[in-house]
C-alpha cells in the first residue's frame, strides 16, 4: 500500500500501482480484519492521505497537468 489509515475502525488506503488486484489508483475501505470486500472511494490517483480532526482529506492529482488538489473524503 501506499498510503493507508485507520479512521472509525475503518482501513483506508491507496494501493501502490497495480497491487492487490487494484489498478492502482483511488482510495479503498474495509474493516480492520480484512474480512470485507474493499469498497472504492475515490478514482483519484493519490498523493497523500491525511486525517484532521473527524475529516479524511488527501491530494488528488490530476494526471494531464501533473497539478494536485486538496479533496475531502466523505465517511
Amino acid at each position: 500500500m501506499e498510503y493507508y489509515l485507520i479512521h472509525n475502525n475503518q482501513l483506508y488506503y491507496s494501493p501502490y500501482q497495480a497491487e492487490m488486484g487494484h489498478e492502482g489508483k483511488g482510495i479503498y475501505q474495509t474493516d480492520l480484519s480484512g474480512t470485507e470486500s474493499a469498497r472504492k472511494m475515490s478514482d483519484d490517483t493519490v498523493e497523500g492521505l491525511f486525517e484532521v480532526k473527524s475529516t479524511l482529506l488527501y491530494n488528488a492529482l490530476n494526471e494531464d497537468s501533473g497539478e494536485s488538489t486538496f479533496q475531502k473524503l466523505d465517511t
